[in-house]
């Protein structure tokens, strides 16, 4: 171990480095390209997960690349990249990553770049929807608002540039002319556009089903904060997009070669879809080593609540959730009995407990959800369960 004698303080290399390194998954809001099937005065907002040290650099990666599964089927082929930010040349550079908002942020505009043949959206609207994501993750306070600078030559542009502050789902300081943030019923945050303000471009929506919803739980911070995140997937992915979606996360800083965003990726439970699209078959991988945790009971809330909200269940079209367990495992889920579960075949080798739901219910298996201040819900621990 190096030590270094600075005025009489001695200073040894890896106590400092660990006492200085808080590495861990933190989610930001951008701005999702639906492409050609996009509604021209809603941009919806999806979240994108990245791992960072005291989550600097966050900010910076608001106009990266975002792919997303499956692809958009547009005029010009298959496109990956859905942040439209980064579709429409916007850059979020901050003065200094570490000192978000106590410095200034600009939004850097490549106004030479064409726009998009697959989105209605003019170049303003998506200016605004990032200025609206960035809002909303560098927060600002009434002492230190967030200073949002606009490097463009189109004055259209350039009249965003101001001081912020956010409050909840909107402002409490600057303005944002002719747009505001709204929660659809869905649980997605969206930036709705005045049509009075903005006129959006003209463009021919294509045939067959637009990209569909899905819902990714995906853990962030220290304390391991269970998110369930909207994103969108091809229509052909909505059974396995919990699972699928979002498998890693951007680093901006990390001491660790990788991180799995996905909470459910790799993890103890697998799903098998079966019929036709109204039923989904979970599995817990587990040996006589391994008996029910609490970690299982939480990832099998998430793992139903993430398909529940991306199927949408009703009383007209219910979704049937059955979970196969090991017979030795048998006693320790009695507890999905009170849940409103069934249980077929207990005395064979492969029990099976099944629910149909017709909505997406308060509770399951002792969580529930709660909105999330930037779209997508929180898993919560219900006082009972605590």
């Amino acid at each position: 171990m190096k030590h270094w004698f600075l005025g009489g303080l001695v200073v040894m290399m890896g106590i400092v480095g660990a006492a200085a390194t808080n590495v861990s998954t933190s989610l930001l809001a951008f701005p999702f390209s639906l492409g050609l099937h996009a509604d021209p005065l809603v941009i919806p907002l999806s979240r994108m997960p990245l791992t960072a040290n005291y989550n600097y650099g966050v900010v910076n990666n608001l106009g990266a690349p975002r792919v997303m599964l499956g692809g958009l089927e547009s005029a010009q082929g298959k496109e990956l990249d859905c942040n439209l930010a980064s579709i429409y040349g916007i850059v979020v550079v901050a003065e200094d990553s570490t000192q978000v908002p106590a410095l200034p942020v600009t939004l850097k505009v490549h106004e030479e770049r064409d726009l998009p043949v697959g989105s209605p959206y003019t170049r303003e609207q998506a200016l605004v929807a990032t200025l609206w994501c960035l809002i909303m993750e560098a927060r600002g306070s009434d002492k230190v608002p967030l200073v949002v600078k606009v490097d463009a030559k189109d004055p259209a542009l350039t009249r965003y540039a101001g001081e912020f502050v956010a409050e909840g789902v909107g402002l409490k300081r600057g303005a944002i002319p002719g747009s505001e943030l709204r929660r659809d019923p869905r649980g997605v945050l969206n930036v709705v556009f005045d049509p009075q303000r903005h006129h959006p471009r003209e463009v021919t929506k294509p045939h067959g089903s637009p990209p569909t919803l899905v819902f990714v739980p995906v853990r962030i911070g220290e304390e391991g904060v269970m998110i369930l995140v909207p994103c969108w997937t091809d229509s052909t992915r909505i059974l396995s997009g919990p699972w699928m979606a979002l498998p890693l996360a951007m680093m901006t800083f990390s001491l660790k070669e990788g991180e799995n965003a996905n909470s459910l990726h790799g993890s103890s439970f697998n799903a098998r879809n079966e019929g036709a699209g109204h039923r989904v078959s979970l599995s817990r991988w587990s040996t006589d080593a391994q008996p029910l945790t609490p970690e299982d009971r939480l990832l099998l809330a998430a793992a139903c609540h993430a398909t529940l909200l991306s199927m949408n269940p009703t009383e007209a079209e219910p979704f049937e959730v059955s979970l196969g367990v090991s017979a030795k495992d048998l006693d320790a889920w009695k507890f999905l009995a009170a849940d409103g579960w069934s249980l077929a075949r207990p005395e064979t080798i492969d029990p099976e407990w099944t629910r149909t739901f017709t909505n997406v219910p308060k509770s399951i298996a002792g969580f529930h959800l709660e909105p999330s201040e930037t779209g997508g819900f929180v898993l919560t621990a219900d006082k009972a369960a605590e």
